[in-house]
């Protein structure tokens, strides 16, 4: 294998020299056979480790992207969940949810499961939509818009209904011969996690329009989370984010 770098550095930059010789022509061998689908089922351990490392290093929080149709993971609230079990104190979130997938009522009972079982730490990023990798993907879930509507009103349709089921008012007639007994009055979707809709404030918006809001409603800054989700990170979109970041805290100090 190749010498391994010595010249002093930070952690990052010894696992990137790890890395390097691992996958070097003559670094390890099962390292270099490895790829995508064979790490698969690694992914979600190690997911579970970085988490528990973040948090032992001070971060606040751990946020996880959701694509679907790309080889990584695009169910999110397993995995939040178990992060949620094997974490004490960091948020944990996603950048983001693309709601033209969803299932607005699943989706409740999903998070308000996860938020449960992290004890009130989850933190969702949620979205009108964002490039995919397939066209038109959500149609292979089952879903397409209404007649004159876009799938990005159908997309705002299943946020409206996923935040306002989120409240949890009852809103469903009980059977009269149920299989358990029912509490008095309409029934809403269970597990509920008090707290948890006042931790969704907003959905992806452009972002010259969030940015707007932002200075105009003084929004707390997390949720320009939804413009690092929107962008790679390029040395543009960088200092994009570090000026709107900018005028953000001088319009509001």
């Amino acid at each position: 294998m190749p010498p391994m770098n010595t010249t002093p550095g930070s952690s990052f930059d010894r696992l990137v020299d790890i890395m390097r010789r691992l996958r070097a022509p003559d670094g390890c061998p099962w390292d270099r056979e490895q790829t995508v689908q064979s790490m698969a089922p690694c992914v979600v351990e190690e997911a579970h480790e970085l988490a528990e490392a973040v948090e032992g290093l001070g971060a606040d929080g751990a946020y996880f992207r959701v694509h679907h149709f790309a080889q990584q993971l695009a169910s999110p609230f397993p995995l939040l969940a178990a992060i949620g079990a094997r974490t004490k104190r960091i948020e944990i979130g996603t950048a983001v949810i693309d709601m033209r997938y969803e299932n607005p009522l699943y989706m409740v009972e999903d998070a308000g499961a996860a938020d449960l079982i992290a004890g009130g730490r989850l933190q969702l990023g949620i979205s009108r939509g964002s490039p995919e990798q397939v066209i038109d993907g959500w149609r292979y879930f089952g879903y397409a818009p209404a007649e004159g509507k876009t799938d990005a009103d159908m997309a705002r349709n299943h946020a409206e209904v996923f935040l306002e089921v989120l409240k949890g008012q009852g809103f469903a007639q009980p059977n009269p011969r149920p299989m358990f007994p029912n509490p008095p009055g309409l029934l809403r979707v269970e597990p509920h996690s008090e707290g948890l809709r006042e931790r969704i404030p907003y959905m992806y918006m452009p972002p010259r329009r969030l940015a707007s809001r932002l200075l105009r409603e003084k929004i707390a800054p997390s949720v320009g989370l939804s413009l690092v989700a929107r962008y790679p990170m390029t040395s543009t979109s960088l200092s994009q984010l570090k000026h709107e970041v900018l005028v953000f805290r001088k319009r509001t100090a």
